[in-house]
């Protein structure tokens, strides 16, 4: 009985450790690729999304980041979480830190900021073809090569 209690066991963590980690990272860049959906009350046919796709949104972070000074001369670097939600029109809002990034704080605003200033999204429509609001979260990488 022990033996099976304790393959069910390893099986049971190597398929909870076996999960795919972001999609894709760049570099010297800090967008993760990866747009978690948070709390959506609706059936979504089609979520919400950035002009262009994601690609596009990617690049829009690589062309519009401002690195903080702290990142530069202390070396700095961490994750983001960033939470926003995209309006029935496409406009963003609700902008805001869910975790910060320790011994970095202009790197926070850095990543509002440039949430912040996104041109609008195409809204996420419902089955009844209306479009909703949708709030995400995304990982923002900073580092410092």
């Amino acid at each position: 009985m022990r033996q099976v209690v304790l393959i069910v066991m390893l099986y049971i963590s190597s398929v909870g450790l076996s999960q795919k980690p972001d999609r894709f990272i760049y570099n010297s860049q800090q967008y993760s690729g990866k747009l978690t959906t948070i709390n959506q009350p609706w059936p979504v046919v089609c979520g919400a999304s950035f002009p262009g796709g994601e690609n596009a949104f990617a690049n829009y972070f690589k062309e519009n980041v401002v690195y903080p000074d702290e990142l530069m001369e202390y070396g700095v670097s961490g994750k983001i979480i960033i939470q926003f939600s995209i309006e029935p029109d496409g406009s963003i809002s609700n902008v805001f830190v869910r975790r910060g990034m320790s011994g970095c704080p202009e790197c926070d605003k850095e990543a509002v900021r440039l949430l912040e200033n996104m041109p609008k999204w195409t809204p996420a429509v419902t089955i009844k073809n209306q479009t909703v609001k949708t709030t995400y979260q995304i990982p923002v990488f900073f580092r410092n090569h």
